[in-house]
């Protein structure tokens, strides 16, 4: 894999990543859970883990090794994601024919892994690997998980983002219109915006995949509580 810098570029100082990455990778020390502690923000990876599962991006780090920083910030790596528009129940379906089947991204188990490339494995992404072979945090994912999806608090919550979205899109709408944006100028959260080819296949509304979703992990997290 290949990783650009995009901070200090005129320096061109990659030391960081290369002692996160070596640490990282270097499963074998006795103490290793403590050294991913002392250079990993374990907890928000593990909440960005949690986030990612829930909207389903096919193109990701846990899917597809892809679009993602890694940002220091007081000795430790922080994950940070980025290009998310194929998230919510639309978009490229790695493990299909392209978006006639997208019910992968809503009925996975949480631990489910399933490499989108075949370029590389499971074992080539050390972050969702290496982490989650602990117990403790494996809990801590589950309870991110279904803490996110509450029906009464949790922030996976369709009407919330139906009211940000509806913001942003009164904010940006008629810009992103004028300019002809990255060529797409859809702004719909019921008829979903998919290439021509894809036309003859039905795509789920983000309200439903928002219901979907959340029934299936809460689910799934209940049955890895108690298997």
């Amino acid at each position: 894999m290949d990783y650009q810098l995009k901070t200090n570029k005129a320096t061109s100082d990659f030391s960081s990543m290369l002692s996160f990455m070596e640490h990282l990778n270097d499963t074998s020390v006795a103490n290793y859970k403590n050294v991913l502690e002392s250079t990993l923000d374990v907890d928000s990876w593990l909440k960005a883990l949690a986030v990612a599962f829930l909207v389903g991006n096919p193109d990701d780090y846990r899917n597809d090794a892809n679009n993602y920083y890694i940002f220091f910030y007081e000795g430790k790596a922080v994950y940070i994601p980025y290009d998310n528009d194929q998230c919510l129940g639309i978009g490229w379906n790695p493990f299909g024919d392209q978006s006639s089947d997208l019910s992968y991204l809503v009925n996975m188990d949480i631990y489910y892994q399933r490499t989108a490339q075949s370029w590389f494995t499971t074992a080539d992404l050390p972050l969702v690997v290496n982490v989650l072979q602990y117990e403790d945090y494996q809990t801590t994912y589950e309870n991110y998980l279904y803490q996110y999806t509450d029906p009464d608090d949790g922030i996976f919550d369709y009407l919330e983002f139906r009211s940000e979205f509806l913001t942003a899109r009164a904010l940006y709408q008629d810009e992103l219109n004028q300019q002809s944006h990255l060529g797409v100028r859809y702004f719909s959260l019921e008829d979903r915006w998919i290439p021509e080819s894809w036309m003859s296949h039905d795509m789920m509304t983000a309200e439903d995949y928002y219901a979907q979703k959340a029934s299936f992990v809460r689910a799934s997290v209940d049955y890895h509580r108690t298997h």
